[in-house]
């Protein structure tokens, strides 16, 4: 989908630009961006919506809690075709999981 290209795009320029300490690494057959071995962030794609997943942070609450393992969950903001992406709102969501 067009949309989720463009949401791809996005997100690869602000971890490039601003979040250059962050590692990429292929789990649970997602790109998951983890800083010190510990998961930050991801954005996953899905048929209807694409969905930026925050890991681990007890004081983040935003959108839907999903569990990945026995220790590993996120905080996940969903966004469809229709939706605006709060690029400032991830940015501030990423700082605050990478800041624990």
């Amino acid at each position: 989908m067009h949309y989720q290209i463009e949401i791809q795009q996005k997100f690869d320029e602000l971890l490039r630009i601003k979040f250059l300490e962050l590692q990429s690494v292929n789990k649970w057959n997602q790109t998951m961006w983890h800083k010190d071995g510990r998961v930050i962030v991801s954005l996953v794609h899905l048929s209807k919506k694409s969905k930026f997943c925050f890991f681990n942070n007890p004081n983040l609450k935003v959108g839907k809690n999903q569990r990945w393992s026995a220790t590993i969950y996120s905080n996940n903001v969903e966004v469809s075709e229709n939706d605006k992406v709060d690029w400032k709102s991830v940015s501030e969501h990423i700082e605050k999981t990478i800041a624990l």
